[in-house]
């Protein structure tokens, strides 16, 4: 650990393995906010030191020739943790929480997402199946969804009564489905809707969630989304709570051929429509987040290195 320090005002501060001294130097945010940065030198350890964040005042931790913690300044200044931020938009129904009855008596294995990205209306189609488990009996199935979008149907892939269309009411960003028969307990449930709209768009991401529409200095269109407050049903119907993540996923993105769709897991393939979209297919086979499931679509370029081991062999990777 560096010894080397600057500034002017010395502070002292004591952590778990005694004091470490440091010194503070003014620096301002993103924002423009004045802030005090004490970069914290242990006498007593070579341990990296923890980080501190106190209303205005960030302490961080380390080494002083390496200043990693640029990300860390910006994330503990502006996080929801140090209070609302301006621009913040209010949350009506947020990620987690107390469960329902109809969402506490299922558990999620499995979702298929279809979405069709439209970059001119900046709208988007799509279709969702979800695939669960009943945990209790079951009569109606319930999924969250932002109230921005329009739910067209709702269709029941059940090994019986296959494609048998489902009733559905809509109340705020939860859609209630009835389903055509009580289910049991360790029955399967296999429900796939169909819904379009546009969603909301981000005013200060990522603090702020929704669509996010940025061009690049060429004009391109890049495109993403920031759910990590209120989830994944800020653009796709899900159980939208962190208590239950799916053991796969499936996601399908149609956007224009001059574009790039980036999604999570592996991609197992792209199709051209012949009709100036393309296909892009993901597949993520261990357990997520619904607020990490996720897309960046834009004007990227692919490239191919071989990554070395720590054997030595040559790993292909793109």
């Amino acid at each position: 650990m560096s010894k080397q320090t600057t500034g002017t005002s010395p502070v002292s501060h004591k952590l778990s393995c005694g004091f470490h001294r440091g010194v503070a130097e003014p620096a301002k945010n993103r924002r423009g906010r004045s802030l005090r940065i004490s970069a914290y030198l242990c006498d007593l350890c070579d341990s990296a030191l923890e980080t501190i964040a106190v209303k205005n005042t960030v302490f961080l931790f380390g080494d002083g020739t390496s200043y990693l913690f640029i990300l860390l300044l910006v994330f503990l200044t502006t996080a929801p943790a140090q209070g609302p931020s301006e621009g913040r938009l209010p949350k009506l129904l947020d990620s987690g929480g107390a469960l329902i009855r109809e969402q506490s008596a299922y558990d999620v294995l499995f979702y298929r997402l279809n979405v069709t990205i439209d970059t001119l209306t900046r709208a988007i189609t799509g279709t969702t199946l979800t695939r669960a488990l009943a945990t209790d009996t079951l009569g109606t199935f319930v999924l969250d969804l932002s109230s921005n979008f329009t739910v067209s149907s709702a269709v029941w892939k059940g090994s019986t009564q296959f494609n048998t269309a489902l009733q559905v009411n809509r109340n705020g960003g939860r859609i209630w489905i009835s389903l055509p028969s009580v289910v049991q307990k360790s029955d399967t449930i296999s429900v796939e809707l169909t819904y379009s709209g546009k969603p909301k768009v981000a005013a200060n991401p990522p603090w702020d969630d929704g669509f996010v529409w940025k061009r690049a200095r060429t004009g391109e269109l890049w495109v993403g989304v920031a759910c990590e407050e209120e989830g994944g049903d800020v653009w796709w119907p899900c159980k939208d709570h962190p208590s239950d993540e799916p053991d796969s996923v499936a996601l399908s993105f149609t956007v224009p051929s001059s574009l790039v769709c980036v999604s999570n897991g592996k991609l197992l393939g792209t199709v051209d429509n012949g009709n100036g979209t393309k296909t892009y297919q993901w597949y993520v086979g261990q357990t997520i987040n619904n607020y990490n499931v996720t897309f960046d679509l834009g004007p990227y370029v692919g490239i191919s290195v071989d990554y070395t081991s720590v054997t030595g062999s040559k790993i292909p990777a793109e």
